[in-house]
């Protein structure tokens, strides 16, 4: 459960047996965002900004053995952000954080994979990721992971709804259900042997 914004507290709360029990002490981030990495059994904690206003850009992890623990920011980690989508990715077996806002006010365009001890940055189409404040699911039906929504820019809201399969090579036989070379049937820009991720869509609503 991810906690207050406006007192700048993320406490962390555990539900059980009919009832909210806190579990750790609240961290001074506000706008961060959490997930819970199944492979691993730890929520991890990302981004958002500390009570001088500065973007967050430490780890954190917490897990009900473990309590609370840190990844200190690296050079060759993500930068500071809020606004931003993390997903539990099956297939990978790790978190992926996709867009949000940067520390210039500018959205981002970028996908990192955390598995458990650092972040790597994979390439994604810029059209399907740059945006803020917009949600991230993963389809285990499709193997896939769905972004939709958001804002980009002065605001403009992102009505449209994108799919960004899984690396190429990997994922199950038969999934791909339309535009079976992972091209666009708008734009009809293809994935290539460079691409990380296989658009579904990447210009229209894909059903």
């Amino acid at each position: 459960m991810e906690g207050g914004a406006a007192d700048f507290r993320l406490p962390i709360y555990l539900f059980t047996e009919a009832q909210w029990v806190s579990r750790s002490g609240p961290l001074t981030i506000r706008d961060a965002h959490a997930v819970f990495d199944e492979s691993r059994g730890q929520l991890i904690i990302f981004g958002g900004t500390n009570t001088s206003g500065v973007y967050e850009r430490a780890t954190y992890l917490w897990s009900p053995a473990g309590g609370l623990g840190i990844r200190g920011a690296t050079d060759s980690g993500p930068a500071g952000r809020t606004g931003h989508a993390m997903v539990y990715d099956a297939e990978r077996e790790a978190v992926l954080m996709i867009g949000g806002l940067g520390e210039d006010e500018i959205d981002l365009a970028d996908v990192w994979v955390f598995d458990g001890t650092e972040w790597t940055a994979i390439e994604a189409p810029p059209a399907a990721v740059e945006r803020r404040r917009h949600q991230a699911m993963f389809d285990r039906e499709r193997n896939a992971v769905v972004i939709f929504g958001g804002r980009r820019g002065l605001g403009l809201s992102v009505g449209i709804d994108r799919r960004v399969m899984p690396p190429l090579g990997r994922g199950r036989p038969g999934n791909r259900r339309r535009n079976e070379p992972g091209s666009c049937s708008v734009c009809g820009r293809s994935a290539s042997a460079s691409d990380n991720l296989r658009i579904v869509s990447c210009c229209n609503i894909y059903s």
